[in-house]
Formats: structure tokens, C-alpha cells, sequence
């Protein structure tokens, strides 16, 4: 009980200080915007930036959060989807007379081969979505137009569509 009790007087003085904007508690807690907090490094994104003569990298800042509700649904859906299309094939080759036709898995793969191969690609998939996503935000705070042609979407939304793709082909082959 002493031994409680001269912890607790050991740490009064420094439950009373004043908390700062600069400590790392406040960084990780306050709902500020990256900007509003002063002392903190600014972050930023680098951008493929060109006009008709020269191309070039340019570091803009990041204004505010790049993982949206939008960003979240589709890498979750993507997540979702690939997990779906695994335990698919792998109760499609419960039956007999059933292999799987992709080789990168091999004939009867087992759930860790299927994990250990399908999530790292949905991972890279959710990272280059996330990169897109904070350059287009980047791009469109500087009042630039965002990419072109790549959308930060696209890799989320081909991973999904690929295994979407191979969930129908799965029912449809095996008759499940």
C-alpha cells in the first residue's frame, strides 16, 4: 500500500503539467488537421508533375487523411472478395476429380499456399490504391487536376474483379 501510494505522489507533478501541442500523445489524439498543429513536419507526397517540355518530381503537402470511408470499402471489399474466392477453391477441391487449373498454386494446394500467395497481392494491390489516392488528393488540393489515367481506385477494383472472376468460374466448373 506504500509502495502504491508513493507511486502515485511520484507521478502528481507530471499528471499536472499542461499538456503540448508538440508532445506525441497530442499528435496521435487530437483530431486537428495535419496543418493546424504547429512544430510538426508537414507530410507530403511526392508527384509525377509534366507540361509539354519537362517532366518532374514535386513534393506537395497531404493535406488531410488519405484512408477515407471510400478507400476503406473497396480495400475491405477487395480483402473480402479474395478470402471468398480461396475458401471457394478450396471447398471446390473437397470433391473428387477436382484440381486447381491456375500453376502459380499447383494442382492441390493447401489454405496457407492459397493465403500465402493471394493476400500479398491483395496487399499490393491496397497499397498502390492508397499511393494513387494520396497523390490525386495531393494533386487536387494544389489545384492541379488529378491522374489521368490511373485512378486510385483501379487496383483495388481489378483485384476484386479478378477474384469475383474466379469465385463464378469456380461455381461454374465444379458445379458448387
Amino acid at each position: 500500500m506504500k509502495l502504491l501510494a508513493i507511486l502515485l505522489l511520484a507521478a502528481l507533478p507530471l499528471a499536472a503539467q499542461e499538456p503540448t501541442t508538440h508532445s506525441r500523445l497530442a499528435w496521435a489524439v487530437l483530431p486537428v488537421a495535419y496543418a493546424d498543429l504547429p512544430g510538426q513536419p508537414q507530410p507530403t507526397v511526392r508527384v509525377h508533375l509534366a507540361d509539354q517540355t519537362h517532366q518532374w518530381w514535386q513534393p506537395l503537402p497531404v493535406t488531410h487523411r488519405t484512408a477515407d470511408w471510400r478507400f476503406d470499402a473497396l480495400i475491405a471489399t477487395s480483402f473480402a472478395v479474395t478470402a471468398g474466392d480461396v475458401e471457394n477453391s478450396l471447398a471446390a477441391l473437397r470433391k473428387p476429380g477436382v484440381h486447381e487449373v491456375d500453376p502459380l498454386y499447383g494442382s492441390h494446394p493447401g489454405r496457407a499456399r492459397y493465403y500465402a500467395i493471394a493476400m500479398p497481392v491483395t496487399a499490393m494491390c491496397a497499397y498502390y490504391s492508397w499511393r494513387y489516392k494520396r497523390e490525386d488528393d495531393a494533386l487536387r488540393a494544389a489545384g492541379l487536376p488529378p491522374h489521368k489515367w490511373v485512378k486510385w481506385w483501379l487496383p483495388g477494383a481489378l483485384n476484386t474483379g479478378a477474384h469475383v472472376f474466379g469465385i463464378l468460374f469456380t461455381l461454374s466448373a465444379t458445379g458448387r
